[in-house]
């Protein structure tokens, strides 16, 4: 039969490497897996600890549940102002932007992308290509800044006073080296690439990286204040270390839940600060968890009652 034939050829002609259906919901399956795995080990260690203890021992200080909030809405709100020097969207479009940070952070990374490439669709009066070019360049300036704050960061805690100690639990280099390389290699390919990656003109790349860099530097001047709050007698500076962890886990961005990921880290590297392991397990067991309620909070209500976000 001809028609089978031609299929049968046109089947064989299809590159072994394009995604089929099954392949996403099998990289969701594995991501779920792996944080339950998580959560089974944070499980075990906070039964080890005690549960009564770490319950004792819940930041009780407001501005750490203010920190908290203020963080969740630095995200969205510079997005804002971003999208607002290529589309003209003002404030009202932040219920978008807010759906655009929860789907990254409680479906898989980039799903929020996707989200607001159908928002801008019906939004704004842009042809496809032009607003996937822009939202596409809008992450690549985003992830160069990331990276480049996080190697900063590294950098000034290998030659910082706890960089021993940071150094001692990477004896062997393997953990650092994965993180580094990723971060390393992706920031390279961009410079390398730069005029073929970015649509945007000169000015507008200086623009918007300024609100990548004052969003990353306010975020870890907020994280160190919540830590602070929490932990008052531990010195601000000796927060270094567990900034400069988050941020290399959030350049993973093939890891599940980061929250739930650094919860378990933080608590792992509790020996590294001069507090009783159960105040500090109380500390991340409460912004991991309050983080995740928010992001679900935010996800119901906006797609409650933003359905159609005014632009």
């Amino acid at each position: 039969m001809p028609g089978s034939d031609e299929q049968s050829i046109t089947a064989t002609k299809q590159p072994w490497w394009r995604p089929r259906p099954w392949h996403r919901q099998a990289f969701q399956v594995l991501r779920a897996v792996l944080a339950l795995l998580i959560i089974a080990i944070l499980a075990t260690k906070l039964r080890s600890i005690g549960w009564a203890q770490t319950w004792a021992f819940l930041p009780e200080h407001a501005g750490f549940y203010l920190a908290t909030a203020i963080g969740f809405v630095i995200y969205p709100a510079t997005e804002v102002m971003i999208y607002k020097s290529l589309w003209g969207t003002g404030w009202p479009s932040i219920t978008a932007f807010i759906r655009k940070r929860a789907y990254n952070e409680l479906v898989f990374n980039y799903s929020g992308e996707v989200f607001l490439m159908a928002w801008a669709r019906e939004n704004i009066q842009r042809t496809d290509k032009e607003l996937f070019s822009n939202i596409k360049d809008v992450n690549l300036l985003s992830g160069f800044i990331s990276s480049a704050i996080t190697l900063a960061l590294l950098g000034a805690l290998i030659v910082s006073e706890q960089g021993a100690a940071f150094l001692a639990l990477n004896q062997s280099g393997n953990e650092l080296a994965l993180p580094v390389t990723i971060i390393a290699l992706s920031m390279m390919l961009i410079f390398v690439f730069r005029r073929r990656l970015f649509a945007l003109a000169g000015p507008q790349v200086l623009v918007i990286s300024g609100w990548h860099v004052a969003r990353g530097m306010a975020m870890l001047l907020l994280q160190v204040a919540q830590w602070s709050f929490a932990l008052p007698d531990v010195p601000a500076a000796n927060w270094l270390t567990f900034l400069t962890v988050q941020m290399l886990l959030t350049r993973l961005s093939f890891l599940p839940n980061q929250d739930v990921l650094f919860m378990w880290v933080g608590i792992a590297m509790a020996q590294l600060i001069s507090a009783p392991e159960a105040a500090v397990t109380s500390m991340f067991v409460a912004a991991g968890t309050l983080s995740v309620v928010v992001q679900i909070a935010a996800f119901v209500l906006t797609t409650r009652f933003g359905r159609k976000p005014a632009v």
